[in-house]
């Protein structure tokens, strides 16, 4: 029988698009958007397909501040809010898709952002598998909770690492034009300083001794000594 397990969860889907072919063989693609999940209370019908009384899951509205388990939701909710918040805030706003995912933070009822938020953070697929199985809205939002406050850290890490470099980077570019002010010269640098002296002095001396005007003369050994 379909109906042999006593404790069964759906999600209702809301139909987007229907496609059709019939090539190779006649099929349709159906494009839906999940709306909620669901817990099925009791069967009331199999054929011509199964019709149930079921309860809606996920629904943060239904709480009040009259138990402590309620309060707690309450608080649960409250504190993902303000992580999410921080974490999407961290990122560069000035993409559309972050600019965008910030503003459904705001709009998006509190009880689906624990799907929306796993979805795009880093997680491994055993904790992914391990948030959708959860069926209760506190469970997930406390397995969720430590996942968002890792990636946090990991994004305050990696900033601050970027801006260690960045620091570095200019140290370097103040630091490089004073090197050749304590500059030692090594021995060869000695030896090519040593044998342009010494070239200059030769042509000194050739043009002491030629036979050019004394106007001349003065001009050369001034243009020499620059």
């Amino acid at each position: 029988s379909w109906w042999s397990n006593p404790v069964q969860i759906g999600t209702a889907a809301l139909a987007v698009q229907v496609v059709g072919s019939n090539w190779p063989k006649p099929h349709y693609t159906l494009l839906v958007t999940g709306l909620c999940r669901f817990q099925i209370l009791q069967l009331l019908k199999e054929k011509p397909y199964p019709i149930a009384e079921v309860e809606q899951l996920d629904r943060l509205e239904q709480f009040t501040n009259q138990h402590k388990s309620e309060e707690e939701l309450g608080e649960l909710s409250e504190q993902f809010y303000k992580y999410a918040v921080q974490l999407v805030e961290m990122l560069d706003m000035s993409v559309p898709a972050v600019a965008k995912l910030r503003r459904l933070l705001d709009n998006l009822p509190r009880e689906a952002l624990p799907d929306i938020l796993t979805s795009i953070i880093r997680t491994s697929n055993q904790e992914k598998l391990q948030i959708l199985d959860a069926v209760r809205l506190e469970e997930r939002f406390k397995m969720t909770i430590p996942l968002l406050v890792r990636q946090i850290e990991g994004l305050k890490l990696l900033q601050k690492t970027r801006k260690h470099k960045q620091d570095d980077d200019k140290r370097v570019v103040a630091i490089r034009p004073n090197r050749r002010i304590n500059h030692i010269p090594s021995t060869a640098e000695d030896e090519e300083e040593e044998e342009d002296h010494d070239d200059v002095v030769i042509l000194e001396k050739k043009i002491r001794t030629s036979s050019m005007s004394e106007q001349a003369l003065k001009v050369c050994l001034k243009e020499i000594k620059r």
